[in-house]
């Protein structure tokens, strides 16, 4: 092999490489910010899950369920 195709391999290598791992931090990003729009729109009902349980619970304290209830309206 001539010094010319040494140089030229080694350079096709290290630029391929490149591509590679770029490729794969792209991947992983994405993968990323996947996970932190999944972990936001699960944090988004979970709020609203106990919005709606701190609604109920004040709710079924006024109806008072009981027949001698004093707090029924």
């Amino acid at each position: 092999m001539s010094p010319l195709e040494i140089i030229l391999s080694v350079l096709t290598a290290v630029l391929g490489s490149t591509s590679l791992v770029e490729i794969f931090s792209i991947r992983a990003l994405r993968k990323k910010a996947q996970a932190d729009a999944a972990g936001l729109t699960d944090q988004v009902l979970i709020n609203r899950i106990n919005f709606l349980d701190e609604r109920l619970t004040a709710l079924e304290k006024r109806a008072c369920f009981r027949e001698n209830c004093k707090q029924r309206m």
